[in-house]
């Protein structure tokens, strides 16, 4: 059996990128197509970045920033976005993430560093 959606924690954030995208392109008033040919992809890939079911890269959602007009970080899942992503996986990486920028800030406000 084929599965429409990717579990994993990037599948996740694909997902909540792809609908941060959606909505973007809805603001601004534009079809699915209208958005591809500004971009120079094809309907199916826009498709496919907002459902989640094709990852994207920074340079392109920086692309898809400027043809919106939007500030790139409104197509980015906030911290709590990706926290109610519920996997493990996820959580370790914001927790490895947030627990070492925590640790050094301890460290370098005199804490119990060493």
């Amino acid at each position: 059996m084929r599965k429409d959606h990717d579990d994993s924690p990037s599948g996740k954030w694909s997902a909540l990128i792809g609908k941060k995208v959606s909505t973007g392109r809805a603001s601004s008033k534009l079809t699915q197509g209208e958005l591809a040919d500004k971009m120079g992809i094809s309907r199916v890939a826009i498709s496919a970045i907002e459902t989640g079911r094709f990852g994207i890269s920074l340079t392109r959602l920086l692309e898809l920033a400027i043809v919106l007009g939007r500030e790139p970080s409104t197509l980015l899942p906030t911290l709590a976005e990706l926290k109610g992503c519920e996997t493990e996986d996820a959580a370790q990486v914001i927790n490895r993430y947030y627990g070492d920028a925590n640790a050094q800030k301890t460290t370098d406000q005199g804490g119990t560093g060493g």
